[in-house]
């Protein structure tokens, strides 16, 4: 299961991006609107990409029309390589995933803000890249969001579909663990939940713990002992 990193504080980013093989970074309105320069921001998250991982920007426009000249603007600003562009699946939104598929097919498109099985078909159908079924929020509006999962998935292997399943918007590890359970193929989370996911409090309590017990026993470091 792959991992994509859904953060605005550019230290924890660098951090974890050090420490895990990362996916790539996805941004939105929400995680821009959380920093002081957000294009600078969007810039640092390119200079930390490598050649393999991805930067995603969400379009902010509601019109078929302003969403495929914004999709340009930032394949035009920001390459095309490592850039994927959130576009939400409503009606304007599918109109101009299916124009830029024609008309600019090497931009990489994430189909975003997908409820339901039958949208994410939709997307699918059009060719993107990526789509991103909404998991925390499906469950808020009492849609089984692992049941639509798993049709995805399965719809995916039928079709012999390439496009990737990001699971976005988790309130806690246990959704994490559904759906890794039907098979998706990616996760998007914050910093928070990553190091909750792995457990990382846990681990450096140990390895203090570790330490102390060496140090009450030692007054010597742990590679000075003789052999």
């Amino acid at each position: 299961m792959r991992i994509y990193l859904d953060e605005y504080d550019i230290s924890a980013i660098e951090k974890l991006n050090d420490s895990l093989t990362l996916s790539g970074f996805t941004t939105n309105p929400k995680i821009l609107s959380k920093v002081n320069e957000p294009w600078e921001f969007v810039n640092r998250l390119f200079g930390l990409v490598n050649q393999e991982q991805k930067v995603f920007i969400q379009s902010y426009e509601s019109d078929a029309e302003n969403i495929v000249e914004e999709t340009v603007k930032f394949s035009n600003a920001f390459g095309m390589e490592n850039l994927v562009v959130k576009i939400p699946l409503s009606l304007e939104g599918l109109k101009a995933i299916k124009y830029l598929k024609e008309q600019h097919p090497k931009i990489q498109i994430l189909g975003t803000t997908v409820y339901s099985y039958a949208s994410a078909i939709a997307a699918f159908e059009l060719g993107v890249e990526y789509i991103a079924p909404y998991v925390n929020r499906m469950d808020k509006e009492s849609i089984d969001p692992f049941k639509q999962v798993d049709l995805m998935m399965k719809y995916k292997k039928k079709m012999n579909s390439n496009t990737e399943v990001i699971g976005a918007s988790f309130k806690d590890v246990e959704q994490i663990r559904k759906c890794a359970e039907v098979g998706i193929d990616s996760i998007t989370i914050p910093a928070a939940l990553l190091e909750e996911m792995f457990n990382i409090e846990f681990v450096e309590r140990d390895i203090e713990n570790f330490r102390s017990d060496w140090a009450k026993q030692h007054d010597t470091n742990y590679m000075d002992v003789k052999k």
